[in-house]
This record gives structure tokens, C-alpha cells and sequence, in this order.
């Protein structure tokens, strides 16, 4: 990148020393004076009415300090979204999943605390439990929620074109069911959290999230505390991946008990609780429709997705919308239908897993596949030819900015020698093709804006307050780089004060992928600010115009003559002494680019802007399949993708890596199992789900490809979450390529390879 002199170079983490050494402070690591251990009571029935709750033997044995129980609370449900809140973090007379929370305790050490749930008496009205989402739906289900019909949580719909006609007029129509298995997001660090009450009416909590913002106001609410009460502090990520945006009961319970005890507790929970209670993603069932002419334009699609959303709403129509906008953007399709539905049942919620909508990318991308190998196309120019680019008005009146799909399926075929190896490797070895895409930020109200500030020190260093959370993507980092960029002072000499809404004003945080987008702008306007204050103070003294100053190696300097300078400490002192502290302030909101405004799902209103940007990629997988073993390995990734301008390149192919990773574990090893009598999760610990280790992580490639995008930082966007989106889909095609079969379910694990090795099924074509 051309005339900056940080942004847009390969530059070291803030954090990375700290972490190499162990000094960073995890959530584990924090400890409090006189600190209590908490331990939660969950539920062994899958769906059942709470008669009576006993906790005077708990209350009795020595070294308990506090037990609360649902009737210790203000009685208020919780919600990702105030339209519907349907979730006790407390539960107080039903529990609706095995796990769920119904007592907890605080006592001096973990071994009291868990003798202490050995000794709560609960006595328990078992109801009849349903786990699949279809049975959820049938007439006489048993009711997981009373007053919801069919048991679903929400419903996405959007039709556009004449589908029916569509079809009519392809050569050729396919159609098929795709299937997913839930999974966990598996950060390494487990689930917790810590709440140290002061009598005089102030709560302080450490609480890894990527959004501290939204976690205080929904605390505020569900303990009846005002928000000035409240303080969240940011802590180092043992992961995230989406998995600590929902309130859980670790934190509302350690409130409560430090609030009743007087002392400061602790929750962690067990790896089993982890994979257990924690937010999964949702598994889909999708029937997909799709018409095509010879020449290989697309004309129509029918998509039809049902959900398991578990037993409360969470995200809830964002996840069965998400997958929509993902499909609209790739692909120009005329005549398009849309319908999710997301169904309650009897199992732990799901939530956000880094996106919502991949499974529907694998089955499109997969039947592109098959649609290219009839017609005699190259896979490659199937997608060239109906790619979306920047400037389109999508189906639900979405325009994209910017958006270089082509250029990606370009670049990527070049890199991977696609010509070369496609249909011609060795049976056994496949080379796959996918295309994906993500989304910057959508609208959130108050949430989408955010806010920095900037001030300095008498030496010239600078301390940045900002809402922005660092949950392992190098976001700290990337803030002082804007901040160096523009003020010209080392990295090293700006101090980062980050998301504590008691300090720091409003920000996203990690949500929605808007650090780059919006964060990073607000506070680049806050250099930009503070820069204009600079030299107004320094001219006088240069005898120049404030416009013919530059800040540069902790230098303010006339721009024509380098040599005429003064040193920036200098002019912050003078500013001082004058009365006129520089202070610099920034704020930015993502804007609708559609005329029709922002949609807002929330309220039915479909059309209009999802995503204030958009990105593009294509990854190509190389694999190798044992045809005897069912076993897939996967040789090589090359993730070609758009993430605006990078601002920082090492960072975004690290995320690349991370999110091919993540992606490969999803489409070959993970996969949550249920006890279907009894409802309880029997893949709770990494001895039962297996997920990707170093040995079966391939090779990795990533290529940036440039777009300005005219709203972010420096022309950026996100890089965090749309890597992953074509991966599954990539590695199938690799298999389809390597042994002729289509997978049409994940996890592709070898049972699954054999199976249709015996069965040589693929993709059907019903015209």
C-alpha cells in the first residue's frame, strides 16, 4: 500500500510480547482477595417443571457462603434481542434442556462448592421432551414454550422473481436434501466468569466477551442495577468464534452470589459444561432447488431450511436470515425463494459460530458443481459467468460497494494450477473449487456506532479509549496502527484503554466484524482530530498555515522545508500551558447504502441494506481420499479473498488460516451426539468430539485480494468470519473431483465416504 507508513504493513502484535512470555492476564489468571468459588446446579432432565427446591444441607455444610436459586432473582427473562426473551439464567419453575441452571453456590474452595450441588434437593415434574425439529413441529408436540405455535422460534421468508416460471424455463433443474450435524465452538479456554460487589453498591466483572457493551446493558437489566453500578473488564481470549456474546448463567450467577456473600466469586466451568451448556451451532436440514440454461446462467433457486434451535431463541432469526444474505450475494439468480424456519426442542440453544449460513453455501456450491460437470463447463467459469460485482442491487435491495468474487476466482485459479490438476489428478486426489462471502456490520441501533478518544502525555505518548475487544484477531493492534498512521508517533508510545464501558465510550466491540470497518474509522477521525488541534498550536511557532504542517517521528514539521520542525512533546506541553489540552474525538455508524434504508428482520422488514459491505472469496482445497479407509485428507488450502484494503496483511492471512482450520474440523471431524432417551449431550470432552490437530491441518496459502471500500478505515472491512464460508463446500468438491461422489452431509467422516462409495450417490437431476 502506497503513501502510508504503517497502515498496510506486516507489523507485530501489541499483545505478542506479553503473550509470548505469560504475562497477559486471562480470565483464569485473575484472582481477588478473599475470593469465593462458585458452581452451578444444572438440570438431569430434559424438560421438566420445578416443584420444590430444598438448599438448607448446602446452606448448612461448612464452608458455603451463599446458595441462590431462581427465586433469588428479580424473575426477569434474558434475550440477544429485546423482541423476545424467553431465557431464565436461573431457572424458576421449568428447565427445558439437560444442563440447564437451577441453583448455585459459593463457597471457600471448588471441592466445597461441589459437594454442596450433592446436597440441593430438587424435586422435579418430568414432562415429555421432543429433539428433532421436525417432530417439534408436529401437531400434539409437547410444547417447549406455551405460547409458541409449532414450536418455532422464527421464520425467515423472501421470494423474488417468479420461481415457479423459472424453472419452467431452465434445461435443466437439480434438487436435493443436505444435512448438518450441531458443533461447538471448542475454544481451548473454558466458559467463565468473575463478580466482585462492593457494599456500597458498585459490581465489577471480568467476563471474556466480545462485546462488553451489550453484556452490561443485558446484566443491568436482569439485576435491576443501574449501568453507572456496573463495570465490565476487558480480559485476553483463550478463544471466541462467537461463543461469549450471549449472556450465560457464569455470569449472572456469580453476580448474584457476590452480590449476596458480600465477596468476590468465581465460575468456571467444567470442559463438559463448556461443550454442554454453551451456545452450539445450529444444525440445518436443507432442501434445495436450483434451474439453469445450457450456456450456464443461472435462473432460479428454491431453498427451504430447517433449523434446531434448541431450547431458547438466542440470535434467533438472524440465524435463519444470515443464510439468506449470504446467498443473494454471490450470485446473480433472478428468481429467487427463501424460507428458514428455526424450531425449538429439548437440547442446549445455539448461537453464532464465527457465521450463520455455510451449510447453505456447501449445498449451493456443491450443486454447482454438478450442474458444471452436465453441461461440460469449467467450475471456475460456471461462477464467472453469474458472479455479482461491485455496484449490484441484490434481491432484497442490498447494494453491494464493492465486491471482487471474478477477481478472486481469478487469482485463486491461477495460484492453485487449476487447469492443470482439475479432472486430471489420480483417482484418490481431487481438487475442489467454492465461492463464499461475509458481511460488515447490519443494523444495530445504538450498538452500530462507535465512538474514540485520544489524549496525550506531556512526552508526546498518547492513550487511546476505545470500546473496541480484542477476542484474537490483533483489533488492539490494529488501533494503535491508526493512531500511529496519524499522528506519527511509534506504536510503542500509544497506550490502549480498551472496552470498559466505565471508561471508554460506546463501540460494536468484536460484533457484527465492524472493528475495521467502523471502530478503526472513528478512531482514525480522532487522530485526525486531535492532528488538527496539533498544528493550529504549532504554526505560531513555524510562523507557517496549520495546512502546510506534517506529524511524522514524533515531529510536528512544515511539509516544504523538513527541516523546520518542532518535537511533538513540545507542542503538547505548550497546548497545556495555553489552556487547550488536545483532546482528539471520533465517532462513525455504518451507512445504508440502499435507497429502501436498512432492513431490520427483527421487524419483518426484509428488504433494504443487510450489510453496510460485503466480501468475496474463493478457496480451493487439494485432498486425498483412502477409498478403503473412507478416510480424507486434506493436502492444501488456498483461501483467495477480499477484505477491503488490509490494513494490517499478517494479521488478515492469520485469520484465513484460523478460519480454514476451523471450517476443515466442521466438514470432516465434529459432530455433537445426543442420548436420545434421556436428552443429555454424550460428546462433552475432546475424548468424544474430535476436532483438527496440528498433523491434520493442510498447508495454507492465503491471497489478498484489494477493493477499496469507500466507508471503512482506509478503504477496509472485515477479515475475520467470511474465510470459512467456502471451505466446506471447497473440500466436498476436492472429494467429488477425487472419487466422482457427492457428499451431501457433514461431517464427512469415513463412515460417511464408505457409505456412498457403496451407494454412488450424487446430486439428483429431476429435468
Amino acid at each position: 500500500m502506497k503513501g502510508y507508513s504503517v497502515i498496510g504493513k506486516r507489523v507485530p502484535r501489541t499483545d505478542s510480547l506479553a503473550k509470548a512470555i505469560g504475562s497477559a492476564k486471562y480470565f483464569a489468571d485473575i484472582t481477588l482477595p478473599r475470593m469465593l468459588y462458585g458452581r452451578i446446579l444444572r438440570s438431569p432432565y430434559p424438560h421438566a417443571k420445578i416443584v420444590n427446591i430444598d438448599t438448607s444441607k448446602a446452606k448448612a455444610l461448612p464452608g458455603v457462603k451463599g446458595v441462590v436459586t431462581g427465586k433469588d432473582t428479580a424473575g426477569l427473562p434474558y434475550g440477544v434481542s429485546s423482541a423476545i426473551l424467553d431465557e431464565y439464567l436461573l431457572e424458576i419453575d421449568k428447565v427445558r434442556f439437560v444442563g440447564d441452571a437451577v441453583a448455585a453456590v459459593a463457597a471457600v474452595d471448588e471441592d466445597t462448592a461441589e459437594e454442596a450441588l450433592t446436597l440441593i434437593d430438587v424435586d422435579y415434574e418430568i414432562l415429555p421432551a421432543v429433539f428433532d425439529p421436525f417432530e417439534a413441529m408436529q401437531e400434539g408436540a409437547p410444547k417447549i414454550h406455551d405460547q409458541v405455535e409449532r414450536n418455532i422460534s422464527a421464520r425467515a421468508f423472501m421470494h423474488t422473481g417468479n420461481v415457479d416460471q423459472g424453472f419452467k424455463e431452465s434445461d435443466y433443474v437439480y434438487e436435493d436434501r443436505f444435512t448438518f450435524s450441531r458443533v461447538s465452538h471448542v475454544q481451548m479456554e473454558p466458559y467463565g466468569a468473575l463478580a466482585s460487589y462492593d457494599p456500597v453498591g458498585k459490581l465489577d466483572m471480568w467476563i471474556p466477551s466480545s462485546c462488553l457493551l451489550i453484556k452490561r446493558t443485558a446484566l443491568s437489566y436482569l439485576l435491576k442495577m443501574p449501568l453507572k453500578d456496573l463495570r465490565l473488564h476487558e480480559c485476553c481470549f483463550g478463544g471466541h468464534f462467537g461463543g461469549r456474546t450471549d449472556c450465560q448463567s457464569a455470569e449472572f450467577c456469580a453476580a448474584l452470589l457476590s452480590i449476596k456473600t458480600q465477596r468476590p466469586v468465581n465460575i468456571i466451568y467444567t470442559r463438559e459444561e463448556t461443550m454442554s451448556v454453551s451456545k452450539h451451532k445450529g444444525n440445518f436440514v436443507i432442501d434445495l432447488k436450483m434451474g439453469i440454461k445450457r450456456d450456464g446462467t443461472l435462473v432460479a433457486e428454491d431453498a427451504k431450511l430447517v433449523m434446531d434451535g434448541g431450547a431458547f431463541a438466542s440470535s434467533w432469526v438472524f440465524q435463519v436470515w444470515v443464510p439468506y444474505v449470504y446467498s443473494e450475494a454471490r450470485y446473480n439468480i433472478p428468481n429467487h425463494r427463501y424460507e428458514a424456519l428455526r424450531v425449538y426442542t429439548n437440547k442446549s440453544s445455539c448461537s453464532m459460530q464465527r457465521y450463520h449460513g455455510d451449510q447453505l453455501i456447501f449445498a449451493e456450491e456443491q450443486m454447482l458443481d454438478k450442474m458444471a460437470k452436465d453441461l461440460g463447463i469449467d467450475p471456475a467459469e460456471i461462477r464467472l459467468r453469474n458472479a455479482h460485482k461491485a455496484g449490484d442491487v441484490l434481491h432484497s435491495k442490498s447494494k453491494i460497494t464493492s465486491f471482487p468474487l471474478s477477481e478472486t476466482i481469478e487469482k485463486a485459479v491461477t495460484a492453485s494450477e487449476w487447469k492443470e490438476k482439475r479432472g486430471k489428478l489420480a483417482r484418490g486426489h481431487g481438487i475442489g473449487l467454492a465461492c463464499g462471502a461475509g458481511m460488515t456490520g447490519f443494523q444495530m441501533g445504538f450498538r452500530a456506532n462507535a465512538t474514540a478518544i485520544i489524549k496525550f502525555n506531556e512526552d508526546g505518548s498518547a492513550t487511546l479509549f476505545t470500546g473496541v475487544v480484542d477476542v484474537g484477531a490483533g483489533n488492539h493492534s490494529m488501533m494503535a496502527q491508526v493512531v500511529s498512521e496519524e499522528l506519527g508517533i511509534p506504536m510503542s508510545d500509544i497506550v490502549l484503554v480498551c472496552s470498559d464501558p466505565e471508561l471508554t465510550p460506546p463501540a460494536p466491540g468484536e460484533y457484527s466484524m465492524l472493528a475495521a470497518f467502523t471502530t478503526a474509522e472513528a478512531v482514525r477521525r480522532a487522530a485526525v482530530d486531535a492532528k488538527q488541534q496539533i498544528v493550529k498550536v504549532a504554526a505560531p511557532k513555524l510562523d507557517v498555515e496549520p495546512s502546510s504542517l506534517e506529524l511524522k517521528e514524533k515531529r510536528v514539521y512544515v511539509k516544504a522545508y523538513p527541516e523546520r520542525w518542532i518535537p511533538l512533546a513540545s507542542i503538547i506541553r505548550a497546548a497545556y500551558r495555553e489552556g487547550n489540552g488536545i483532546v482528539g474525538k471520533g465517532s462513525c455508524t455504518a451507512r445504508a447504502m440502499s435507497e429502501a434504508g436498512w432492513a431490520d428482520p427483527l421487524r419483518k422488514k426484509y428488504e433494504g441494506q443487510h450489510a453496510a459491505a460485503y466480501t468475496a472469496g474463493t478457496t480451493i482445497a487439494e485432498v486425498e481420499v483412502d477409498e478403503e479407509t473412507g478416510e480424507v485428507k486434506v493436502l492444501s488450502g488456498l483461501p483467495a479473498w477480499d477484505c477491503g484494503v488490509p490494513i494490517n496483511p499478517m494479521a488478515v492471512e492469520g485469520q484465513w488460516e484460523g478460519a480454514m482450520v476451523s471450517a476443515l474440523g466442521e466438514t470432516l471431524y465434529e459432530k455433537h451426539e445426543w442420548d436420545e432417551k434421556t436428552g443429555e449431550l454424550v460428546t462433552a470432552s475432546f475424548l468424544d468430539y474430535k476436532i483438527p490437530t496440528a498433523l491434520d491441518t493442510p498447508s495454507i496459502t492465503p491471497i489478498i485480494v484489494e477493493a477499496m471500500e469507500s466507508e471503512g478505515a482506509y478503504g477496509a472491512k472485515e477479515a475475520g468470519i467470511s474465510g470459512s464460508t467456502g471451505v466446506r463446500a471447497a473440500i466436498a468438491n476436492a472429494i467429488y473431483d477425487a472419487i466422482g461422489i457427492q457428499i451431501k452431509e457433514n461431517p464427512i467422516t469415513p463412515e460417511v465416504i464408505l457409505k456412498a462409495l457403496a451407494e454412488k450417490s450424487e446430486i439428483k437431476r429431476v429435468k
